[in-house]
């Protein structure tokens, strides 16, 4: 089970992916958005549907700001939370993480039918 724990996502992760993609799905209340989707990711976790959440599993005494740089501890759970988005055990949102950037991924058909399948 000690591969599992790289797969399967906390509660902590879900709560945080679910938040982001509200976040993200508010795309008019972000001002740094690029054509191809992606938001700034210090944005995203500052916006008032991430920031909760976002500093309740930062260190204690965190406050986040778009103009300050993600820290370290936040950025490594957002990375591990695209990480496990990304597997097909994942029944939440799905990210993409660059550098300093994120976004929503679609689900695939072959998303969907993998998600039916496990229902089974």
């Amino acid at each position: 089970t000690g591969g599992d724990s790289h797969t399967a996502a906390s509660p902590q992760q879900k709560q945080l992916a679910k938040a982001m993609a509200e976040a993200i799905s508010h795309k008019d209340e972000l001002e740094y958005v690029r054509g191809d989707g992606f938001c700034m990711l210090a944005e995203v976790l500052a916006s008032r549907h991430a920031r909760p959440i976002a500093e309740a599993l930062a260190a204690p005494g965190t406050v986040l700001s778009a103009e300050e740089d993600v820290p370290a501890d936040l950025l490594e759970l957002v990375g591990e939370t695209v990480r496990a988005s990304e597997t097909g055990r994942w029944r939440g949102p799905r990210f993409e993480l660059w550098d300093d950037w994120i976004r929503l991924v679609e689900a695939t058909a072959a998303d969907d039918d993998a998600d039916d399948a496990a229902r089974r």
